[in-house]
């Protein structure tokens, strides 16, 4: 049996594809997925709740092994059906969705606008991108997530992805796993997977 951690965003944007190459590879294998954040990841990891986590990550055991998955970039969601593309005033007067772990109002994007001299207006937070379907539909709110859920949730038909009008901030996305599954050629396949399920 596998035990990852992986955010909220990576669950919609690869674990579909990981349960499939799981299904294909390792018909009779088991997989036990945590939800953990930037906040949570690393104790997940040094406590033994799982073998792998991916994320955003700060203040790194010293004992894990780290991979360089991506930089990821934000994008916008948007459920109304006015046509054409948000110039940057357009994007500031509108009403907008955060989703934060954090429980406030302010993200990255947020201190982006700020040294831009401009601001949005953030009219609610959720803790969960799986959410934003429902939260946005029928609406003119926008949200502004990582481009990988994004593109995902738009997929799915009923959100619009669209670039922002200006330039986005980026962040490192990583894989950290435990140093005693190094070596294991199952934990191995695993992390393969994990890279090939998001990468490609």
């Amino acid at each position: 049996m596998f035990r990852i951690g992986l955010t909220d965003d990576l669950q919609i944007a690869m674990l579909p594809r990981l349960l499939r190459a799981l299904s294909a590879e390792v018909p009779r294998a088991k997989l036990v997925t945590l939800t953990v954040c930037y906040r949570n990841a690393m104790s997940y990891l040094e406590q033994g709740e799982v073998s792998a986590v991916m994320s955003f990550l700060k203040d790194l055991p010293a004992d894990a092994k780290v991979r360089k998955v991506r930089t990821a970039r934000f994008a916008m969601l948007r459920a109304d059906t006015v046509p054409g593309k948000l110039s940057l005033d357009d994007y500031c007067r509108r009403r907008h969705v955060l989703v934060t772990y954090a429980g406030d109002l302010c993200g990255t994007v947020d201190e982006t606008l700020g040294e831009m001299g401009r601001q949005r207006d953030v009219a609610f937070s959720v803790p969960q991108f799986g959410s934003l379907p429902a939260v946005l539909a029928g609406t003119d709110l926008l949200a502004t997530v990582p481009e990988h859920v994004a593109l995902a949730l738009s997929a799915q038909g009923g959100l619009r992805y669209e670039a922002l009008p200006f330039e986005s901030p980026d962040y490192q996305i990583k894989l950290a796993w435990r140093a005693v599954t190094d070596k294991d050629s199952a934990e191995t396949w695993l992390r393969k997977a994990m890279l090939r399920s998001f990468n490609d």
